[in-house]
């Protein structure tokens, strides 16, 4: 193999592992923001992080469970009762299936 392939080839998998970690940079910054009870801000960093998942990986394992649980209790802190029950009930339909 040429240089300038095994060059490319090792950029390539740096990007992507950068990119695969996005999700969880953002549900890091979400738990921050909601241990801070900044839940507007923790609101719209778990949404980004449960978007770029469900982007990125989308299987139903326990960083998907992670999401929705904070997802969930920034929902039920800003008395958006009905978005937080939906995203219970898909934490629960995890659990159970």
């Amino acid at each position: 193999m040429s240089m300038r392939f095994i060059l490319f080839l090792f950029s390539l998998a740096i990007s992507f592992s950068s990119l695969g970690q996005e999700w969880l940079t953002l549900y890091q910054k979400a738990q921050t923001s909601y241990s801070s009870n900044q839940f507007e801000t923790a609101y719209v960093e778990a949404g980004q992080a449960l978007k770029r998942y469900q982007e990125e990986d989308g299987a139903t394992n326990d960083a998907y469970a992670s999401i929705l649980r904070i997802l969930a209790n920034v929902c039920f802190q800003q008395e958006k009762l009905e978005e937080g029950l939906g995203y219970a009930q898909k934490l629960d339909q995890k659990r159970c299936c």
